[in-house]
């Protein structure tokens, strides 16, 4: 994922945050789940990033040694990925909290900083995910990478200027 997308994912995610701060302080933890089903209610291409990783793989034409390559990587950087996915999810929690109660703006601050640099920590390890993949795809297949990407950045603006 570019720089730009994360940007405007944390973006978006932060609006979203922003404006559901109320709903999610009267949700109690044992409700996770309920509020994951809510974020994927008004978020619905968010449980999709899979499967369309499939279909943009699938349009490559990768060899078999391609694939098992591809899932060892992914598998790797997942087992490094996912804790600290499962850590921000708990800051933001914890921000959360914080924002509605009477903590100190420096406090804030700190957290929201800590926050901060574990999500680059994150983009650090997709971007060596995305190198290491890369190195496996032969010119061809990149070319046809960047062309998918390019049409998928696409879709994606126009989806953001639509009224």
């Amino acid at each position: 994922m570019s720089l730009a997308k994360i940007s405007v994912l944390a973006s978006i995610l932060t609006v979203s945050i922003s404006s559901n701060m109320v709903l999610a302080q009267s949700l109690s933890d044992s409700n996770l789940d309920s509020n994951q089903d809510l974020i994927a209610q008004r978020f619905p291409r968010s449980r999709k990033r899979g499967f369309r990783r499939e279909l943009v793989l699938e349009k490559l034409d990768l060899t078999q040694q391609q694939k098992q390559e591809i899932k060892t990587i992914r598998e790797k950087y997942r087992g490094q990925i996912s804790p600290k996915k499962e850590q921000l999810r708990t800051m933001r929690s914890e921000l959360s909290n914080l924002m509605a109660g009477n903590e100190s703006a420096d406090n804030i601050r700190i957290k929201h900083q800590e926050m901060t640099f574990l999500r680059q920590e994150i983009a650090n390890l997709h971007l060596e995910s995305r190198l290491e993949i890369r190195e496996i795809l032969t010119p061809t297949q990149r070319s046809q990478l960047l062309a998918i990407q390019e049409e998928y950045r696409e879709r994606i603006e126009e989806n953001l200027n639509r009224p």
